[in-house]
């Protein structure tokens, strides 16, 4: 939510809605979530440079008082998400020109990245099993790819279409998820009004003020 400055930053509160909400890695630029790390204990993030690179972080889930200097930058790209394993993280990025999905190892980002889209890939998400990536393509299409992270090395297969139809995205942020059985998505879907509705208008009133006196004075 955004700060006293009007700058987007993170923050955490308990799931109950009790308590209040304390600052993660305050910063003064607008800072995006993504991710926790398997233990808890960290937060991937994104911001934006002012060179306008996007920057995936790795924030700790601590007091505010450690501020910035705990922030750790890993790689340019953006809405990361971390394996179940916690070994691999899939993220999107504008390295190779388009926005595209890729994934590197992790925590040693060095080791990749491995291109998992080819027409375009943004916003991707791990099946709760790990075996599959799920990630939006340049047509606003849903596709899958499965993956094998059991060897020392990510193997993943051809990007396949799952649903075709366009969902409504209110943010930057990722706009859908993946049921723990891998079988049905949330999303938001944009509602289409019934033929028998009033379409929008608008209406101009001019002189207001001299029909307002009239009125009056009658």
């Amino acid at each position: 939510m955004y700060d006293e400055n009007g700058v987007l930053n993170l923050y955490r509160v308990s799931a109950a809605g009790t308590g209040r909400y304390e600052p993660i890695a305050p910063s003064s630029r607008h800072r995006w979530g993504s991710s926790v790390t398997r233990d808890g204990k960290g937060l991937f993030a994104f911001d934006q440079t002012p060179q306008g690179h996007n920057r995936v972080l790795l924030l700790p889930i601590t007091s505010a008082s450690q501020g910035e200097s705990s922030d750790k930058v890993l790689f340019e790209g953006n809405f990361s998400d971390v394996s179940p394993d916690g070994r691999y993280i899939a993220y999107q990025s504008v390295e190779t020109g388009p926005s595209e999905v890729f994934v590197r190892a992790f925590p040693d980002v060095r080791n990749g990245p491995w291109q998992i889209s080819t027409a375009g890939g943004a916003h991707p998400v791990w099946s709760r099993d790990g075996r599959e990536l799920f990630f939006k393509d340049a047509a606003n299409a849903l596709n899958v790819v499965r993956v094998d992270t059991s060897g020392l090395t990510l193997v993943s297969g051809p990007p396949v279409k799952v649903l075709d139809t366009p969902y409504y995205e209110p943010n930057p942020q990722r706009w859908y998820d993946v049921s723990p059985d891998g079988r049905r998505f949330l999303m938001i879907k944009e509602s289409t009004p019934p033929r028998s509705a009033t379409p929008a208008s608008m209406v101009v009133v001019q002189n207001w003020a001299d029909e307002l006196k009239a009125r009056l004075s009658r």
